[in-house]
């Protein structure tokens, strides 16, 4: 197995890493999917990544497939020697989006804080039954989570006949990338983004929630770094299986796997300047289309 770092294509020559990718004074955490950990542990991270390398996020499903491997432990005591952040669940994400205020919700990093993490960090890297109960739970709320993507994907398919019916969709109803897309499907909280944002109950009825209006949580919601890049990686992925790119390569088989849930998640978790690490191609490519300037990049070891 090497520990050669290899870029994504279309962000090569924007990663903010050290050595021959570096741009001098970013310090970048790693956001780690589950398909690269055991290939990260294999290699010299601070040889790769050097003195820019200011530590690793964890998103919560990742951290939940770790702590169920039948030996955890090579893992945990990796992680024990770099500064981790550990992201909040989709659950909390929403709950956030639903209960804040226009500020809160534009200034929201989906982050444990760290003085939570430093007092559960015993039971991080140790992990007691009770989080392996919540990480089996957790992967079994994906299924949930794909139901939902499901029917956003009928939604989408629906728009588009109606998009069709009036005239309004390109031909055959393919979008050239996410800026073509985001014209017909993205403007305000009554469009397809909007439906993605706006939070409902469990019979698809809208929630209440603190703001003002439904244009200002829309509003505060694309002001935020994180959650823009989750919601609109959500619409391009619900494209994808709608198979409404232009570029066939943007297009997903429509057999949705259990762990699309975790992949079409992992961009809530990047900072402006960060590296997701990551083999799949399919997130590679949402990246590569929600950072056409390379904000967040992507990296994977062969």
């Amino acid at each position: 197995m090497s520990g050669r770092a290899v870029s994504a294509p279309v962000c090569t020559l924007h990663l903010a890493l050290s050595g021959p990718h570096s741009r001098k004074g970013n310090a970048i955490h790693i956001v780690l999917d589950t398909n690269q950990f055991l290939q990260f542990e294999s290699a010299d991270c601070r040889r790769e990544f050097g003195v820019n390398f200011a530590g690793v996020t964890l998103p919560p499903l990742v951290y939940a497939e770790i702590i169920l491997r039948r030996n955890p432990r090579r893992s945990l005591n990796w992680l024990k020697s770099f500064s981790v952040r550990l992201g909040w669940t989709r659950g909390e994400v929403i709950r956030a989006i639903t209960e804040g205020s226009e500020s809160e919700i534009s200034e929201l990093r989906p982050f444990v804080s760290e003085v939570i993490l430093k007092a559960a960090s015993g039971n991080l890297f140790n992990p007691t039954q009770e989080l392996r109960t919540w990480a089996r739970d957790a992967k079994d709320r994906n299924l949930k989570f794909l139901s939902g993507m499901r029917q956003a994907t009928r939604e989408f398919r629906r728009l588009l006949r109606n998009l069709t019916a009036q005239g309004a969709a390109p031909p055959k109803t393919k979008f050239k990338d996410l800026e073509d897309a985001l014209l017909h499907v993205g403007q305000g909280p009554d469009s397809f983004l909007g439906s993605l944002i706006l939070p409902v109950d469990g019979k698809g009825n809208p929630k209440p929630t603190a703001c003002s209006s439904p244009e200002t949580l829309f509003s505060a919601v694309m002001e935020n770094q994180f959650l823009r890049r989750w919601f609109l990686s959500l619409v391009c992925y619900t494209m994808g299986v709608a198979e409404a790119w232009e570029n066939e390569e943007y297009n997903i088989n429509p057999g949705l796997k259990r762990d699309d849930a975790t992949d079409v998640t992992i961009p809530l978790y990047a900072a402006n300047g960060d590296c997701i690490v990551t083999r799949d191609k399919m997130l590679q490519r949402i990246v590569s289309m929600v950072e056409p300037a390379c904000r967040v990049s992507t990296l994977h070891f062969k």
